[in-house]
């Protein structure tokens, strides 16, 4: 086995089948990694002009050559398909350790077509594909849908799953696996419209073997001790993703008041220092030592006393001062509404989408402000 497997899987929930395939190894030359292979195959196998929803749509779960290797930062794997949001090609990348446990059962791609008869999941072993029901995990959300196929296949399983969102076809509904999702596009509600619950894997571990194994050693090495003194890494393994929130704020392109405005005045009460102060400990994605996450309590509000693996920066703007909402909790609050209550975020996005008619012309400006600040602001 080569970093990559060469292999794809083509699951036909329609008829209840599954192959594998030869990648020509061209492929890898020509279409670079993830996002190129599973553009090649949107392009090559979709026809124009199909219902996202339909049985005619394609799901792609792609992990890159270099995924799985113990490279740092190389592990997130990718969905793609044709959006229910855009009409058009979609690309959504996550952490969680789903995308490696793809590559061990020696997998750089999994092709998900037709739809399901009823309810389903599709669970993949040593023994091989298995096409099961799903009708007892209707309606559990991805924390405890995890729980019960851990319980069911083993406790190395690992899974990509939609929660209540992707049930209903709720066009912005995103795939987990562990905390992390691919939240872009709709492509849970893909996943949703095809009836599949969850895919999910327990296989022996298959590690990648690079051509030069003690070369390629050598690599992660020399990676490893440079990221352990980098600042950026620091900061973004204590604070976190919400260090941006300031300096965006700073710069006049903080999503505020729908996109009318670009900045608060309230800005530390959603800083990342406010934000570490909930910290109650690290979360991160599969061989990644920056850990950028953090598991943080719900302290106010009905959802209080539970706990999250979050917010993020996105969160934070978007259920905050994008709705003026400018205390530290009610991003963490609002979250939970996410996870858990995702009717009434529903009904408030379609309410913000009704009054936000300048939404377009208004971003198209702080996007043009961005380039001038440059557009690497947060890695410097």
């Amino acid at each position: 086995m080569s970093t990559y497997s060469g292999k794809l899987l083509r699951i036909n929930l329609s008829d209840t089948t599954s192959n594998e395939e030869e990648i020509p190894t061209q492929f890898y030359k020509s279409f670079i990694s993830a996002r190129g292979l599973g553009a090649k195959y949107l392009y090559d196998e979709l026809s124009p002009n199909i219902d996202p929803l339909s049985p005619d749509n394609k799901l792609l779960l792609l992990i890159g050559v270099l995924g799985g290797t113990g490279l740092q930062g190389f592990s997130k794997w990718t969905v793609m398909s044709k959006s229910p949001l855009t009409g058009t090609i979609f690309r959504s990348v996550t952490g969680g350790n789903f995308g490696v446990w793809m590559k061990h059962a020696g997998y750089d791609l999994i092709i998900i077509e037709g739809q399901a008869a009823k309810p389903s999941y599709v669970h993949i072993d040593a023994q091989g594909v298995h096409f099961l029901e799903a009708k007892d995990l209707l309606g559990l959300d991805y924390r405890r849908l995890q729980e019960r196929l851990k319980e069911t296949h083993g406790a190395r399983t690992e899974s990509a799953c939609i929660g209540i969102a992707g049930e209903n076809l709720v066009r912005y509904a995103v795939i987990h696996s562990g905390e992390r999702t691919a939240s872009r596009g709709g492509m849970g509600t893909v996943m949703g419209s095809k009836n599949l619950k969850a895919i999910s894997i327990n296989v022996p571990i298959k590690k990648p073997a690079p051509f030069d194994p003690a070369t390629f050693k050598g690599l992660i090495k020399t990676q490893v001790n440079i990221l352990k003194e980098h600042p950026r890494k620091q900061t973004m393994n204590t604070l976190g993703t919400p260090y941006i929130t300031k300096i965006v704020n700073m710069m006049g392109i903080l999503p505020t008041k729908n996109y009318q405005e670009g900045s608060i005045p309230t800005i530390e009460d959603l800083s990342g220092d406010k934000f570490f102060e909930l910290k109650k400990g690290r979360a991160g994605c599969y061989a990644c030592m920056t850990r950028c996450g953090g598991m943080r309590d719900v302290t106010l509000g009905p959802f209080g006393g539970s706990q999250i693996d979050g917010p993020e920066y996105e969160t934070i703007f978007a259920f905050g001062p994008l709705l003026v909402r400018d205390r530290c909790q009610r991003p963490v609050r609002r979250i939970r509404y996410r996870y858990d209550q995702h009717r009434r975020v529903h009904r408030l996005c379609l309410r913000i989408v009704r009054q936000g008619h300048n939404f377009i012309g208004r971003y198209g400006r702080f996007k043009t402000h961005l380039g001038q600040q440059g557009s690497n602001f947060f890695f410097d």
